[in-house]
């Protein structure tokens, strides 16, 4: 096998590949001999199939996967060998369109190949990066009032109260096991609380609605909550070693209201203070005011982080030479990413951008060894998790039950995998170069933003249906492990 190597430019070579007649024909009769000794053929012992006979029903496909193996290999040795690291998958030419894949009578099979280089991070001046300022929060009066309030808001506290039961109402169930309408006797009984939000079955919300305590429903507790785990746990309140299902209970519990509570927006006091400082140092709302600014960094953490990140592609795509000719660029997206013509030549400009900035991202992330981890992904999930329930603790294992959920979701596993990648970006660079700090506004901060958005990533603000399957960059999804 032959490989002829042509360079097109920096970034392209093109791989002008060869099986002779003769060696094809060898690799054909090898492959023929193996699948003989294997095949499986009606009337025939098992390794007793007559070659003639597995030639005659399956050559054409043997050569075609003596061919794809051979190429396959031919290619990875030589990008091994010289020490070339290609990105994506190389645009396919056959040299010969008139190669017929006839077994009986063998002729040179012929083919291009043009491989993209990946981006050699070692070699790149990254000096651009120099420009692009690290940002703190600095707020104005008013953001540090909605500040404040803000964080009251997420350190409510749950309180008893004598109103009726509405949306926002926790409420602590005593639960009896009904036969037929009557409570069981030797039944199984369970005190429980549940928050009406988290209730599933809309006609059991509306039944618990305006209801007092001392006031009664009878649901299925599958109406509460689908998952049996969580009904067996957190609503039958069964221990671990208890192996009972949910069907050696009745279908139908009356619930009784035994107290209602609901979340209050915590108060500027010295209990609010010492949750917000254990270490005592705020004690006025004065001395509030002046941390807030600590408090609005690790709020706005991923959005400065974010802000770097669109500055860093915007320099990037300016400063690094990627020449990629327009004819091959929509050839390669066709044929390699399955896009349509039409579309790619519609939108060529922005979509040699978006690919170019998958080709720097691609670099980055494996030679600088900047990406999103799964244990990262975790501790971050948890930690959103901890803040949705504003701080109260859910059990280990239904928090498991939530986290496996979410990685089955892309999209959700890509948006937190994304903000690791971020952070980790500007963790890396700012520590390889002095950059200027320039403390923001909020406003400013989301002004600017919203103007990086548009700037960084136009395909986003363009309806522009298309049917594909590419491995490039849309907004900034990246190598990470999952």
């Amino acid at each position: 096998m032959i490989v002829n190597p042509v360079e097109k430019n920096n970034f392209l070579i093109e791989l002008q590949c060869s099986i002779p007649a003769a060696e094809l024909k060898e690799l054909f009769d090898a492959e023929l001999k193996i699948v003989s000794k294997t095949a499986n053929i009606k009337g025939f012992r098992p390794g007793k199939v007559p070659v003639s006979l597995i030639k005659n029903t399956n050559g054409a496909r043997i050569l075609l996967d003596v061919i794809n193996q051979n190429m396959s290999e031919l290619y990875s040795d030589y990008l091994k060998k010289n020490d070339i690291n290609a990105y994506g998958q190389p645009l396919f030419k056959p040299a010969d369109d008139n190669f017929k894949f006839d077994f009986n009578n063998f002729t040179d099979y012929n083919v291009n190949l043009t491989v993209i280089k990946e981006l050699d991070v070692e070699s790149t001046n990254w000096d651009f990066v120099k420009d692009i300022p690290t940002n703190t929060i600095e707020l104005t009066k008013e953001e540090v009032q909605e500040a404040i309030e803000s964080l009251l808001e997420r350190n409510k506290e749950l309180i008893d109260t004598e109103d009726p039961i509405d949306e926002d109402s926790f409420i602590t169930f005593d639960g009896a096991e009904l036969e037929g309408e009557d409570i069981k006797q030797d039944g199984h009984t369970m005190t429980f609380s549940y928050s009406l939000f988290g209730i599933k079955n809309e006609e059991v919300k509306a039944a618990l609605m305006g209801k007092n305590p001392g006031d009664s429903v009878s649901v299925k507790l599958t109406d509460l909550q689908i998952d049996e785990g969580f009904v067996r746990r957190n609503i039958l309140q069964l221990s671990q070693d208890d192996t009972r299902s949910l069907e050696d209970f009745g279908s139908m519990f009356k619930l009784t209201v035994k107290k209602v509570q609901k979340w209050v927006k915590g108060e500027l006091n010295e209990e609010f203070f010492k949750k917000i400082d254990p270490s005592g140092k705020i004690t006025t709302e004065e001395q509030l005011a002046a941390e807030m600014n600590k408090f609005a960094m690790q709020d706005n953490q991923y959005f400065i982080d974010l802000k770097f990140y669109l500055e860093f592609k915007l320099k990037s795509l300016e400063n690094i030479e990627f020449d990629m000719p327009d004819d091959f660029f929509v050839e390669y997206m066709t044929q390699v990413n399955s896009y349509k013509e039409d579309t790619v030549k519609d939108y060529l400009s922005d979509l040699k951008k978006d690919f170019k900035w998958g080709w720097i991202l691609t670099a980055i992330s494996s030679g600088y060894g900047i990406k999103a981890l799964k244990h990262e992904v975790e501790q971050l999930f948890r930690r959103e998790v901890h803040n949705y329930f504003q701080g109260v603790s859910i059990p280990e294992d239904l928090f498991q039950k939530l986290f496996n959920d979410m990685l089955k979701n892309d999209e959700e596993y890509n948006n937190l995998a994304n903000k690791i990648f971020a952070h980790k970006l500007k963790e890396f660079f700012t520590s390889q170069y002095e950059l200027e700090n320039k403390p923001l506004t909020q406003k400013v901060l989301s002004e600017s933003l919203e103007k990086l958005h548009r700037e960084a990533n136009p395909l986003a603000f363009v309806n522009h249906n298309h049917d594909h399957d590419h491995d490039h960059d849309h907004e900034y999804d990246h190598d990470h492990e999952h």
